[in-house]
């Protein structure tokens, strides 16, 4: 993996208006790239900010069933404390089942640079829904993908030092259509029409 600390600002064509509030957290977090995503990373939140990733229409070889979440020598991110007896989930940003064509890359989803403080509906909700669509997605057309996560704030703060993100974004930009389409939840208990939550593009 490489590591080096973000020294300028990043511009992203985003579908809100934190751009500014961002751009704040991409300076002060750790850029680390693997075979299969980048990551933003916050130590002092022990949180991604940004992850970006391609869905490839990879096959589906290997099962997750007997993979463990592990933390990483170099970079202090969360670790299973922080998701002990309360309503949080380790969320997948790139998405184990997209990367399980080869059990290296399935491993790789597994570190918690991979993972964020979920809150457990909408991880088992719209954004397993979300992650679907993807996969379907790919069929036709290679997908790149960006997630922002935002803290507010007042945005909470475990008692194990975790910080737990308010809002959670993801752009998917369809490289065949040179389109975008981008999906935008607060961190809590979701409903509804996933298309609600949709939202639209500023260039």
């Amino acid at each position: 993996m490489q590591k080096y600390l973000i020294l300028s600002l990043i511009f992203f064509i985003s579908c809100e208006t934190h751009q500014r509030e961002i751009n704040d957290e991409l300076i002060n977090s750790t850029y680390i790239k693997t075979d299969i995503f980048e990551v933003w990373y916050n130590e002092d939140y022990e949180q991604p900010i940004r992850l970006t990733y391609e869905s490839t229409n990879r096959e589906n070889n290997y099962s997750r069933d007997k993979m463990s979440f592990y933390t990483n020598d170099s970079i202090k991110t969360s670790d299973h404390l922080d998701y002990y007896n309360n309503i949080y989930d380790r969320g997948h940003i790139a998405p184990a089942a997209s990367f399980a064509d080869s059990l290296k890359n399935l491993h790789l989803t597994f570190s918690y640079l991979n993972v964020m403080l979920q809150h457990q509906n909408l991880n088992r909700g719209h954004w397993r829904i979300l992650e679907n669509l993807e996969r379907r997605w790919d069929d036709t057309q290679d997908l790149k993908i960006t997630v922002d996560l935002l803290f507010n704030e007042n945005h909470e703060i475990l008692s194990t030092g975790a910080h737990v993100p308010t809002d959670i974004i993801k752009h998917i930009y369809f490289t065949n259509d040179n389109k975008w389409r981008c999906f935008e939840y607060k961190n809590t208990n979701t409903s509804g029409d996933i298309l609600n939550y949709e939202r639209l593009h500023f260039h």
